[in-house]
């Protein structure tokens, strides 16, 4: 049989064309032990790692041991001839950087907004109530024109009421007609290994992920990226819940849209099906 250099290639491929698994990283870790597994891997046809750190993990996450560690498997890997990407997080999802993101910024933790009440209000009559409201604070209250069981005129004739509140009690005399108010809050997100997930549409809670997980690695790795380092793993950001709220989206958004979200919040509710994409779209672009 002639020789057929792309049979002989898959047959015994290159390191650059074999996989590169998840290699968990747990327990308590030491340099040796590190090394020879990765000569182990490339012995059995393993052409690269991805460094995960994983459940079961006793050496402090992104520490100088850590990193010290991270550059033991990054020089075997280049020895070895094998593919490295690191990952940036302790577990997953991506985003709270082993929880350190909240550490002492409780409000970069995620949220959404929840539809706590909603209750009529006919023409002419007072609302006076105390209304509902989530862990996360008030949002918005609004009122909708209805006849009978359908909103009409809706967002033109809908009424931000907040400026109808003090504190969380509504004091509002309805214009003439039928009238069905919601009652908007923010509530915590709950979730993932550290309680809660980052606000992902927040720019500083992002930029505090990135010093904590990226920066160290960029530092400490700058010329090894594009050669053995082929890349930085992120797993599974999101915005975390059906409706995210962030407190920057009413500006953004109307920035952007040219007409306030907030007098449309009651689209997002359960009453009326999907939530508005468009808000989320507005705060998730750079």
């Amino acid at each position: 049989m002639p020789d057929d250099p792309l049979r002989r290639t898959f047959a015994d491929p290159e390191n650059r064309f074999r996989f590169c698994p998840f290699w968990f990283l747990n327990h308590d870790l030491n340099g040796p032990e590190l090394r020879w597994q990765l000569r182990e891997m490339n012995r059995h046809g393993v052409g690269g790692a991805i460094l995960h750190p994983r459940h079961g993990l006793l050496t402090p996450w992104m520490t100088p041991e850590w990193l010290d560690l991270i550059a033991e498997c990054v020089d075997e890997c280049k020895r070895q001839g094998m593919k490295a990407y690191l990952y940036d997080e302790n577990n997953w999802p991506s985003g709270p950087a082993d929880g350190q993101v909240f550490i002492g910024h409780p409000e970069f933790r995620m949220s959404h907004v929840v539809l706590t009440e909603q209750f009529p209000v006919r023409g002419g009559s007072r609302a006076r109530r105390e209304v509902a409201v989530a862990d996360g604070g008030l949002i918005a209250v609004v009122a909708v024109p209805y006849s009978g069981d359908r909103p009409v005129g809706f967002p033109e004739g809908a009424i931000l009421l907040n400026a109808y509140l003090e504190g969380n009690h509504l004091d509002w005399t309805a214009l003439p007609g039928n009238w069905r108010v919601f009652v908007f809050a923010r509530k915590w997100h709950r979730g993932t290994f550290y309680g809660s997930y980052v606000d992902t549409m927040n720019p500083d809670a992002i930029r505090r992920f990135l010093e904590i997980a990226y920066q160290p690695y960029a530092d400490r790795f700058a010329e090894e990226f594009g050669g053995v380092i082929q890349g930085i793993f992120t797993d599974e950001p999101s915005m975390g819940a059906p409706c995210a709220w962030t407190p920057r989206m009413p500006a953004e958004f109307e920035s952007r849209a040219g007409y306030p979200c907030c007098p449309r919040c009651p689209r997002s509710s359960r009453t009326w099906g999907r939530a508005l994409p468009a808000c989320a779209a507005t705060t998730s672009a750079p």
